[in-house]
């Protein structure tokens, strides 16, 4: 008679997650990356794929850190496996979770805020590239104008220590409320601003590449990216002055394999 065992519990929970971070992943690699990228070695460019960018005054600024007041272009730009940037005609520019009390956007592309936001919105727009229409999109935020403190960091990936570029870093307090973030440069570094209430950390799934899992990987720890029960926590912050993270921010690539299940959560 065949014998049956029982299912491994701990294979079936690693098999339920690495299914939850795939599906979480955005952005795209190899021409088609909307909003996250990666970078070898020591280049500032981003992965190679097209991405929005935020100019005021045409200087890109960081989406994540944007003031009240501030006029932004949003440009579609491609960057090529050398890092050569180059401006793509954009169309259909649209705003999502934000209403006309915290931005405008106007068909031309032009970004106004006009308050503060309490969450993320985001950007979109259509480029052609060749006979195909891809959909481009890059989130925004205002933070707060008082009580600010600043957090800094790098992400890497956990092998290779690759430099993962335009990835939205997001930063919550203890009641699960966003109060500062920031968008990682082409070299992987951020520097966003925050409440100084602010005690976890997270990327947003969208943002991250599809060349990597959407998870984290902190101290040793794994943490998820998606929902607000497993989040990487922050350091004590210093109201006031640049709180550089001890570690690096690191992402799993898809070539090394799912990483095991989050072991962070609370």
């Amino acid at each position: 008679m065949e014998r049956r065992t029982a299912p491994n519990k701990t294979a079936i929970l690693a098999l339920i997650f690495a299914l939850l971070i795939i599906l979480g992943c955005g952005g795209g690699g190899g021409g088609i990356n909307t909003t996250g990228g990666t970078t070898s070695g020591n280049t500032s460019a981003p992965q190679a794929g097209q991405y929005l960018e935020f100019l005021v005054n045409g200087v890109s600024v960081d989406p994540m850190n944007l003031r009240v007041g501030d006029v932004a272009q949003v440009v579609a730009v491609n960057y090529d496996p050398a890092g050569t940037r180059t401006v793509l005609a954009a169309s259909n520019f649209s705003l999502t979770g934000a209403t006309g009390s915290v931005a405008t956007l106007n068909n031309a592309g032009v970004l106004t805020i006009v308050g503060q936001a309490t969450g993320t919105f985001v950007v979109q727009a259509s480029v052609t590239l060749g006979s195909n229409t891809v959909t481009v999109q890059m989130a925004g935020f205002v933070p707060a104008s008082t009580a600010l403190t600043r957090i800094a960091g790098n992400v890497r990936s956990t092998t290779g220590n690759l430099r993962v570029g335009y990835v939205t870093v997001q930063f919550w307090d203890q009641f699960g409320n966003l109060v500062g973030g920031a968008r990682t440069n082409g070299d992987g570094t951020f520097n966003g601003l925050a409440l100084s209430t602010a005690t976890r950390l997270t990327l947003r799934p969208q943002s991250i590449p599809s060349t990597y899992y959407a998870a984290i990987r902190y101290q040793n720890v794994n943490y998820a990216t998606i929902g607000n029960a497993c989040l990487m926590p922050l350091p004590s912050l210093t109201p006031g002055a640049t709180n550089n993270l001890p570690s690096n921010v690191l992402v799993p690539r898809l070539v090394d394999g799912p990483p095991p299940p989050p072991t962070g959560c609370n």
